[in-house]
């Protein structure tokens, strides 16, 4: 079994930060209404990567100071009032030639420092984008948060392998549509907390930093609360993952010194 490494991360109790510190007011409105990217991309070639910054409106993916994702490493301890409260989701999901995504009606959401955000939709990446201290995990699922004034907050958690099976994502994960335009319907509701095995993000203590998109234009102002605890499936389900969509992680941006907060209580 494959598990992230938690050792030897840096606290600094005698200065503990809270979220305002990471997502000034200023970058907390660049997020605002973030169009999606005009342009043809991919992960892969001349529209890959390396190459999004190049595509025309996309110049932040090149030039932007707090790009997603990151390391998490070197984290500094703080606080942030931090809650969720999700109910059971209806719909379908959609494989769009990049991920597989499942659009959501009002279901819920989280409260990061007052700020409420409702869910809007939840897709996933192969392998994950963020890393823990160098540690990639097999995958990683964004559930994305906006605000009524259009800020977006997205909850992030890996996916490691593990020896048995995870019956909270049996079902969803046999229903992957595996080609691009294909759609599934849902035949029973999603349960969100069953999914991220989460009785209370409050008690939690995830990695918070203020980043952006991980696809074109990457925008950035996108506040991130990245789960430190992962969810575990195995071999088998993270092959169905894997036949869904190709790999889908944007490689680590650089940090560009932001401080990473390993949220206490």
């Amino acid at each position: 079994m494959v598990r992230p490494r938690h050792a030897g991360f840096r606290t600094a109790a005698s200065a503990l930060l809270s979220l305002s510190a990471i997502l000034p007011a200023a970058a907390q409105t660049t997020a605002a209404h973030a169009p999606p990217s005009a342009a043809e991309w991919s992960y892969v070639g001349r529209t890959g990567p390396s190459h999004w910054g190049s595509l025309p409106g996309d110049d932040l993916c090149r030039d932007g100071r707090r790009q997603s994702p990151i390391d998490l490493r070197n984290t500094e301890t703080g606080h942030a009032a931090l809650s969720a409260e999700y109910m059971p989701l209806r719909g379908y999901l959609f494989n769009n030639g990049h991920t597989v995504q499942m659009n959501v009606r009002p279901a819920g959401g989280l409260s990061l420092r007052g700020r409420q955000y409702a869910l809007v939709q939840f897709h996933f990446h192969h392998p994950s984008e963020h890393r823990i201290e160098g540690s990639r995990a097999a995958g990683e699922v964004h559930f994305v948060h906006q605000t009524a004034d259009g800020h977006y907050a997205v909850l992030g958690t890996l996916l490691w392998e593990a020896t048995q099976t995870n019956q909270a994502w049996e079902a969803l994960l046999r229903q992957l549509p595996r080609q691009k335009g294909d759609t599934v319907q849902l035949a029973r509701p999603v349960d969100v907390r069953a999914l991220l095995g989460m009785p209370d993000l409050s008690a939690e203590h995830p990695f918070l930093y203020d980043g952006s998109l991980t696809t074109p234009p990457c925008t950035e102002g996108i506040a991130w609360v990245v789960r430190a605890k992962g969810i575990y499936l195995s071999h088998a389900q993270l092959d169905m993952l894997r036949h869904a969509m190709p790999d889908d992680a944007r490689p680590v941006q650089h940090r560009n010194g932001r401080p990473i907060i390993h949220r206490t209580r």
